[in-house]
């Protein structure tokens, strides 16, 4: 009886499996079957990614105005600096100045964003 020539099911790969033991081989080899498992988890994961590298990118951008000491900064210098608002996540509320305003974190940072000024001050440590 002969076999059926198989495809690899790696995006990136698609050779001919012609030798195989088993029915149910969908890989050429080990290589190419994590190499499909690590693309496909990139595209699943691609939202929690993206939160990752832009917290990063924020609390970079925050961490240049704590060495300058800069604790009262407006908005548009720190977008220039790479920080995008869109990814602040938890926020935390509190009242500051007779007005609930929300807090964020990343790591031992404080501070929040004031929408009237578009201001962000960082709460001294």
């Amino acid at each position: 009886m002969k076999k059926i020539i198989k495809q690899c099911k790696n995006p990136e790969c698609k050779d001919d499996i012609i030798d195989y033991k088993s029915s149910k081989r969908i890989y050429c080899n080990d290589s190419c079957r994590n190499r499909a498992g690590y693309l496909k988890r990139l595209v699943e994961n691609k939202e929690f990614d993206l939160v990752k590298k832009h917290t990063k990118l924020n609390y970079q951008a925050l961490e240049k105005c704590i060495e300058k000491s800069a604790f009262e900064v407006d908005f548009k210098t720190l977008n220039i600096l790479g920080f995008d608002i869109n990814y602040l996540t938890n926020p935390k509320l509190y009242k500051i100045d007779n007005e609930v305003t929300s807090v964020y974190s990343i790591k031992e940072i404080q501070f929040y964003y004031n929408k009237t000024k578009e201001i962000i001050t960082i709460i001294k440590q």
